[in-house]
């Protein structure tokens, strides 16, 4: 935890107030290549959370900082509750901590997969937005600590991830619904590989996120395959998910 001293007592460091004496701090470690605030709002003192002008007042300093020394500088903030809100909007506090970043990133839960974690970006002023990436963290049986396992690339945005449901509905939604339906038990095993269904998907005239949406509604099962390929499968009761034999 960041602490200063003041008149001889200990007091929680003050972004407003103690980032000139960070800077004295790192002239003793010039190998320093990283701070990492967590979580930022811990350490803003008097500064209102939820104002613009304050926040990037605040921030000034420290941007400098990381800006004249080149130390990569990451803030943590937790998510608000408002899940109607953009991925952009999701920041607790005000909208500035995530604009006057160079690039935001958000960790959430797979929709697809519970057992792992989702990497996704929400913004990035470094160049084009990347896909997310999909993550577990394991721990082998003689290690001291846990390791992160990357599972491979995601196509899913942080809006759908955040709001656990893409948003198309209507007749797409049903006709994307059917079409699933349909592929799944024609397959003749009920399962067929997320890659192949999103290409026939694609060709059949159906978006990434309408069927990604679809599969949400039939509580339609995601695992990975003898082959480390993810498939989706029906569910053991198709009748609780809604589905009946076309």
């Amino acid at each position: 935890m960041l602490k200063a001293e003041t008149k001889g007592t200990e007091r929680q460091f003050n972004l407003k107030t103690d980032v000139q004496t960070l800077q004295q701090v790192l002239r003793h470690y010039p190998n320093v290549k990283m701070i990492v605030v967590d979580p930022i709002s811990a350490y803003i003192g008097d500064t209102n959370d939820y104002k613009d002008a304050e926040v990037r007042q605040m921030l000034a300093p420290l941007i400098k900082l990381a800006t004249d020394t080149g130390i990569a500088l990451i803030a943590i903030k937790h998510f608000n509750k408002d899940s109607e809100k953009t991925a952009m909007q999701r920041s607790s506090g005000s909208i500035a901590y995530v604009a006057v970043a160079r690039a935001a990133l958000v960790f959430v839960p797979d929709p697809e997969n519970e057992s792992q974690t989702l990497m996704l970006m929400v913004k990035s002023n470094l160049g084009l937005r990347a896909d997310g990436l999909a993550f577990n963290i394991t721990k082998r049986d003689a290690a001291l600590a846990a390791r992160i396992e990357w599972r491979g690339s995601t196509k899913i945005s942080a809006e759908e991830a955040l709001r656990g449901k893409p948003g198309p509905k209507g007749e797409k939604l049903e006709s994307a619904k059917e079409f699933l339906t349909k592929l799944l038990i024609d397959s003749g095993i009920g399962a067929v590989p997320s890659k192949e269904i999103i290409r026939l998907a694609a060709a059949a005239g159906f978006k990434e996120k309408t069927i990604r949406r679809a599969k949400v509604e039939l509580k339609l099962k995601a695992e990975l395959d003898g082959h480390r390929r993810w498939v989706w499968s029906l569910p053991a009761d198709t009748d609780e998910a809604g589905i009946s034999p076309l």
